[in-house]
Parts: C-alpha cells; structure tokens; sequence
C-alpha cells in the first residue's frame, strides 16, 4: 500500500495530461512518501497511452475501453492502487508552489476526523476560483445558467452559493469542494463509499462530499495551499435550453442534477 495514489481521469485532453503531469513530478520530487499516479483514461483516443509510456513511465496507465465517466473511471483507480489517501485531480491543473501534495497529506495527518481536504484553485489570469461551495439549493444550477441569476434574489442565494462574503484567506470547514482537486483519506472513503457512478459527470463531487458529511468526516479548504486550474465550464457555454439540444456536456448537467435532486428529495438539511 502507498501513501498517496493521485488519480487523473483523462478524455481527450492529452496535452492538458503532459503539463499536469510535468508540475506534479516537479512537486514530488525526491519526496520521502511512496506516491503512485495513476491516468485513467475513458477511451479518449488520443494517444495519451503512448505518451505516457514514452514520456512518464512511471505513471500507471488504465484503459477503460470507453467513457465509463468521471466518478466510475475515479473507481476504478482506487480499486487498482490501494493507498493510504487519494489525490484525485483533473487534467488541467498545474501544480504552481513547492511541496503541494506533502502539505495536503501533512495537514490530513494533523486531523485524524478530517475526510476530505483541497487547495485553493486560481483561474490562469491569477485570480481566485470559487472552488469551495454550499450545498446547492433546488434553483442554484438554473440561476447560474439563465438571465434569472440577474434578479436580485437570484444574485442572493448565488452568492450564499458561492460563499462570495468571504475573502478565502484561511482554512476552515465548508460544505463541499470541487472535484478538480480532491485529496480523501482511504479509510474514510472506505466508510462512506465510493464515488457515486450514477452521476456520470457533474455533482458526483457535491454528492460524494455531502456523503462525507453524513458520515461525519468533515472537508477542509485550504487556502494556503495552492494549484492552478485552467477551469473550461463546459456545460454553461450555451443556455440552458439551447444547451441540453445541443450539447452534450449540458445534458450531462442536467441529468446530474435532477439526480442529485431526487437522490436528497426531502432532505433540507445534512
């Protein structure tokens, strides 16, 4: 078993995999803690494979024979490396400060309830990403979607959403963060289970973090520690009825959250 197995789903962003990759062996370099990685890749077709093998043979590459998503490809990673913590990451993140991965284990070994823990992301231009959220009220997806988020009560329960009062500048408990950049403690995961792979992508990250909570494992955001995340929003290119003909990616978003909506049906609250 090693100390950390950090998990990269990949599908199609092959380019996005090298620089990722890159700054993360930059950051465990020479570090005393045994540290798999591990690309999962959903059939990408992109030659990421034969990258890796040329490029970075010390990674670990696993071919799904399709696009399984996000949470089910995350599962099979942790199924294949038995590890003491999971750094799930996605592909275009970049590693930008010195021992990231060391200060993320040392802080999960400094609190032995803590179940989950993540950086601060910073968008490209340098400026911060709203990566640590509240849970999500029935309206919030739509008003980030559509004209409704300009109204005046929209713009309330968006910045409630996106915890906008606070200037980030210290770690604290919230209730879940983004999956671009997720460091979990096995034996808590072992608890709670694994990630919900009937979300096929969007809101297994928020599903998998209110689980956590319900299990009374807390998440921790971390502001002092730092990555880049060059952040796409695919799904939000288009509005939302626009989007759900033609895009999948919004179909995904939709279809993520009416589950994620009938999954906690009935629940106000943790």
């Amino acid at each position: 078993m090693v100390d950390i197995s950090v998990i990269i789903v990949n599908y199609k962003m092959r380019e996005s995999i090298r620089m990722a990759l890159t700054t993360l062996f930059c950051d465990i370099k020479d570090s005393p803690l045994t540290i798999a990685v591990t690309v999962v890749d959903n059939d990408s077709g992109d030659g990421v494979g034969e990258m890796l093998e040329r490029e970075f043979p010390q990674a670990i590459f696993l071919h799904n024979g399709g696009n399984i998503g996000f949470g089910a490809a995350n599962n099979n990673g942790i199924k294949f490396t038995p590890a003491r913590y999971y750094f799930f990451l996605n592909p275009d993140t970049r590693f930008i400060e010195r021992d990231t991965v060391k200060r993320l284990y040392e802080f999960m070994e400094s609190k032995p309830r803590a179940g989950i823990c993540a950086p601060r992301l910073m968008n490209t231009d340098g400026s911060l990403q709203h990566s640590c959220c509240r849970f999500p009220r029935v309206m919030v997806p739509l008003y980030r979607r559509t004209a409704l988020g300009q109204t005046g009560m929209a713009k309330k329960h968006l910045d409630n959403f996106l915890m906008t009062g606070w200037d980030h500048d210290k770690r604290r408990m919230v209730d879940w963060v983004m999956g671009s950049a997720m460091f979990i403690r096995a034996e808590a995961l072992n608890e709670v289970g694994l990630w919900d792979d009937r979300f096929f992508m969007y809101f297994e990250d928020t599903d998998l973090c209110r689980r956590f909570w319900l299990k009374h494992w807390p998440v921790y955001y971390l502001s002092d520690v730092v990555l880049e995340h060059e952040h796409h929003r695919e799904s939000a290119k288009l509005p939302v009825i626009e989007g759900f003909f033609r895009s999948k990616t919004t179909r995904y978003h939709v279809a993520s959250w009416l589950n994620y909506l009938w999954k906690y049906r009935g629940r106000s609250s943790l």
